[in-house]
């Protein structure tokens, strides 16, 4: 099972468009790899991360051992740069495999003879053979010439899992109902009013131009008159399509069957609004999302916040979480609107393409650790 999870999982981040732009983040982070633990009896060795180098050094230093060691030990200390879009070193490690934690709960990933560790050098226990499988395999893809760590998504929900949810798993679940009232699938297109009538249509075509035209009577006068409210040069993108009527639709199509079943779930029919800012949404359905969100243990969090962040919909986070949603509907949910405008403009390369690409690697890593970290 891990394995086929894993193949769907990675085989987007394969692709040259998705490495050129996890490449661009600007994200700061280091690690030590080290084939030791003076401070331990153990002696098995590790791989870890630390905060304290240097932000400016991207070279890799192998130390020999001290004096005081009681036995051969080195160390690999790896830049600031970690987890960076940059490539970090060269790969300096043979094998990779798995193996049952020393005291028998849960399991480990083994670099050779180093046992994988977390930032904060505790040992990356993960709560199921198939995750840790799964995050081995991510190593194991690295390749000769450097590792990549922006390839390494399931290793990052598990360390998020393992050291950031349980100092701050209160004020997560605040965040995410900070925002809930203003979730995506709450706010929806507005309709036509005595302001909008006529915006999305009349549209007259002269030469290379087309121009938008409304028709309005003034009050003051009672004449009518034509005002030109904006004009688009027309390229290989072709004529725009008329919009209003059939935004709306789609959203009804395909984001009221989610929303019919948060009411069948919960209890409380949730409140649709066309204002970005949202609206407040009852008492009870917001006590029972919060409800949910403090049973959940620390993957399940890690991983449903992360959704949430991509999504911009803890409601469609939530949905993955609980089989509604699969990750290709999800994704069409959370895209509808972009979608729709590439329907009218068409698809800018080097944009939505990489945007795309993006999101499918962001939902899909963090639906398959939900699956691989499940004990059930």
């Amino acid at each position: 099972m891990a394995s086929a999870v894993m193949k769907k999982a990675l085989n987007p981040i394969k692709d040259s468009l998705i490495l050129r732009v996890l490449s661009s983040r600007n994200l700061r982070f280091s690690s030590v790899a080290t084939a030791g633990n003076p401070e331990s009896d153990d002696s098995s060795s590790s791989f870890t991360f630390n905060e304290k180098i240097n932000d400016k050094d991207d070279s890799i230093y192998v130390k020999g051992p001290s004096s005081n060691s009681q036995r051969e030990t080195t160390s690999v200390t790896m830049p600031m740069s970690f987890m960076t879009g940059s490539i970090v070193g060269k790969r300096f490690y043979q094998q990779v495999s798995t193996r049952e934690a020393d005291d028998g709960n849960g399991w480990t990933v083994m670099l050779d003879y180093r046992t994988l560790k977390t930032p904060s050098k505790r040992p990356l226990k993960l709560p199921t053979l198939s995750l840790a499988k799964a995050i081995a395999a991510e190593w194991e893809y690295q390749q000769t010439d450097g590792i990549r760590p922006f390839t390494m998504p399931l290793m990052k929900l598990a360390c998020t899992a393992l050291e950031r949810v349980p100092l701050t798993r209160m004020k997560i679940i605040d965040y995410l109902m900070k925002k809930f009232n203003q979730d995506l699938v709450f706010c929806r297109a507005p309709g036509d009013s005595d302001l909008t009538i006529g915006v999305f249509g009349g549209l007259v075509m002269e030469g290379s131009l087309v121009i938008k035209v409304i028709e309005i009577e003034v009050k003051c006068i009672g004449l009518p008159c034509a005002i030109v409210v904006g004009m688009v040069i027309t390229s290989k993108f072709g004529s725009p399509k008329p919009e209003g009527v059939g935004h709306g639709k789609r959203q009804v199509e395909k984001i009221d069957p989610l929303l019919q079943w948060v009411e069948s779930e919960f209890g409380f029919k949730p409140v649709v609004y066309s204002s970005f800012f949202g609206g407040k949404q009852e008492d009870g359905l917001v006590n029972a999302i919060r409800n949910l969100l403090k049973k959940t243990d620390d993957c399940e969090l890690a991983a449903i916040d992360a959704i949430a962040s991509a999504a911009h919909s803890l409601v469609i986070a939530i949905g993955i979480f609980r089989g509604k949603l699969q990750i290709e509907g999800a994704i069409e949910l959370i895209r509808l609107e972009e979608d729709l405008q590439v329907d009218k403009w068409g698809l800018v390369e080097g944009g939505h393409d990489i945007d795309i690409a993006d999101l499918k690697v962001q939902i899909s890593s963090a639906a398959a650790f939900l699956g691989l970290s499940s004990r059930y």
